[in-house]
């Protein structure tokens, strides 16, 4: 990927050890590190932790996303990304997903969000 221009990607190799604890095959996990407040609170259709939720760290938070809608302008220049409002997904931009098919990479899937 980084052949391909994708930046924002730190890749963390592990070491898969057989029984013998010798190093059988090592294996990158991808964290993706590029942040962005891209969230339409407006037009996505989301709901928040209470105000009286137990856990109080995530009280008024993003609980879930049922439709994103990201802001087209603050995703200029990034390839990859998770949200600063709400990290537990990813997006990734045409560049990424057509470098992934052309490479026949498998494992995946993509869903087209709005953008606005």
């Amino acid at each position: 990927m980084t052949n391909s221009g994708i930046e924002g990607i730190q890749y963390l190799s592990v070491k898969v050890l057989n029984f013998k604890e010798e190093v059988q095959n090592t294996f990158y996990i991808a964290n993706f590190i590029n942040y962005v407040d891209a969230f339409d609170f407006i037009k996505s259709d989301y709901n928040r932790f209470s105000d009286d939720f137990p856990n109080p760290n995530v009280r008024g938070a993003i609980a879930g996303v049922r439709k994103f809608v990201l802001l087209k302008d603050k995703l200029k220049g990034f390839d990859i990304i998770r949200l600063e409002e709400y990290n537990q997904s990813f997006f990734v931009s045409e560049k990424f997903v057509d470098m992934f098919e052309k490479n026949n990479f498998t494992g995946y899937s993509f869903r087209e969000v709005e953008l606005v």
